[in-house]
């Protein structure tokens, strides 16, 4: 899931709901500020139908493993992203790492979060 939003103090609602929903957020900033807010890929515990909550256990799947790849290949044609931040939660980072990679690999690497 991708959203967008544009406020100049957003970035502290973007640090709470990483913490609270542990969501991938990656920002980005133009003349204004421009935020993409990025859910993690589809995990083992999402196809299950389990709730993840703050459990460390869950991992990509394939399809998330696509799904954030897909992502990355939007970020990295369409936008130039100046800050991330990521949740330490392992299917956030795998998530990030996969857009990371694509976003790299098309010469529009993210900087680390």
């Amino acid at each position: 899931e991708l959203y967008t939003v544009e406020d100049k103090r957003i970035e502290y609602l973007c640090l709470s709901l990483s913490e609270q929903y542990n969501t991938q957020i990656i920002i980005t900033m133009k003349k204004s500020r421009r935020f993409i807010i990025a859910r993690h890929g589809e995990t083992d515990f999402n196809r299950e139908r389990r709730v993840q909550g703050t459990s460390n256990e869950s991992s990509l799947t394939d399809k998330g493993v696509s799904q954030a790849a897909a992502l990355g290949a939007y970020i990295s044609e369409r936008e130039k992203i100046t800050k991330t931040i990521c949740s330490p939660l392992r299917r956030c980072r795998q998530t990030y790492a996969q857009i990371s990679e694509v976003c790299a690999a098309n010469d529009n690497a993210l900087p680390e979060p």
